[in-house]
């Protein structure tokens, strides 16, 4: 009996704590294919900014199997502020060089 009133508090409590967590809307979004890549992004109400834009990169050559050779390019960032009001933006670059992240804490501007 102890165990099932303890429980019950307990769910009463994280229930009441989880209802006071604000939630986040989206005020702008965007995710348009163009061509051989694609521009994504969007903006929240809790400040949160995404932005990124991939592209396909040809080379111009031919594989083995008559494919067309290249690489996919991905760049991007997100900017946030911490509950302290710190910003913080992560830029980045994905290619064929691998993911290339930049870390920026304290003083940034979105882009």
């Amino acid at each position: 009996m102890y165990f099932h009133t303890f429980g019950f508090t307990l769910l009463v409590i994280l229930g009441l704590a989880y209802a006071q967590i604000p939630v986040a809307k989206i005020l702008n979004y965007h995710n348009n294919p163009r061509g051989r890549g694609y521009d994504f992004g969007f903006t929240s109400s809790d400040a949160i900014v995404r932005e990124e834009s991939g592209n396909w990169e040809g080379s111009g050559r031919l594989g083995e199997n008559g494919e067309e050779l290249g690489t996919n390019r991905v760049s991007g960032y997100a900017f946030h502020y911490f509950p302290d009001g710190t910003p913080f933006q992560i830029s980045y670059v994905a290619d064929e060089f691998g993911f290339r992240p930049k870390f920026t804490i304290g003083s940034t501007s979105k882009q």
